[in-house]
């Protein structure tokens, strides 16, 4: 649109239905210079109304004459095929995204190397969109202890964390070179090791995951 406006948003029987009402959906904005832009609940209200053969259309004034009222609907004519494609896609999506797993942090008990309950469903949610994603390039793990023990046990403890990941990733399919693996030990505390739950807090593994852009 050449200035902002706004539009309203109908769903208007089709003529085989005479004397079926039209159903006012909402008001939609349209800034100047830019596409309309519907929400996601005005957008599956529309999807709604497709399916049942309704036409959502929208009604605006003209800029240049505003005595008249242009209209713009969508067809819902052979709708429905393109609809069942579109749900059994959805249906298939794994119901989180990379923002959601892009980072993960795991945590262990006193001297152990064993993934508790949490951990491992955080490694399938991982392991699953791994497998669907072609565009990851890297996978960082990072392994620490807390600060009880040698240096030295707590830094093969730590790399033996890490090495678990790698691992199970190797294991579900991800490329061993895109995955990187560092160890620290008792360094870069991120709690105070003098009370038991700042010691569980540095006990743990780090997962950076990055992909290309798109």
């Amino acid at each position: 649109m050449p200035k902002t406006t706004m539009a309203t948003l109908i769903s208007i029987p089709p003529l085989w239905r005479p004397g079926s009402p039209a159903t006012p959906i909402s008001q939609v904005k349209f800034h100047q210079q830019f596409n309309g832009y519907a929400t996601q609940q005005k957008a599956w209200l529309m999807l709604s109304e497709l399916e049942q053969g309704q036409y959502p259309t929208f009604y605006f004034k003209d800029w240049y004459n505003g005595n008249q009222v242009t209209s713009v609907g969508l067809s819902s004519i052979n709708f429905l095929k393109s609809y069942d494609e579109f749900n059994n896609c959805i249906a298939n999506l794994l119901p989180y995204n990379f923002d959601d797993i892009s980072y993960s942090i795991l945590k262990y008990a006193k001297n152990g190397i064993e993934l508790d309950t949490f951990s491992k469903k955080r490694l399938k949610m991982i392991g699953d969109y791994i497998k669907y994603d072609e565009n990851i390039s890297v996978v960082l793990v990072a392994g620490y202890s807390d600060s009880y023990g040698t240096k030295s046990h707590n830094m093969t403890l730590s790399k033996k964390r890490a090495e678990s990941i790698k691992s199970y990733l190797k294991e579900i399919g991800l490329e061993a070179d895109k995955i990187q693996v560092s160890s620290f030990g008792e360094k870069r505390h991120i709690a105070d090791n003098r009370n038991v739950l700042g010691r569980m807090q540095n006990r743990r593994v780090v997962i950076s995951i990055q992909r290309e852009e798109i």
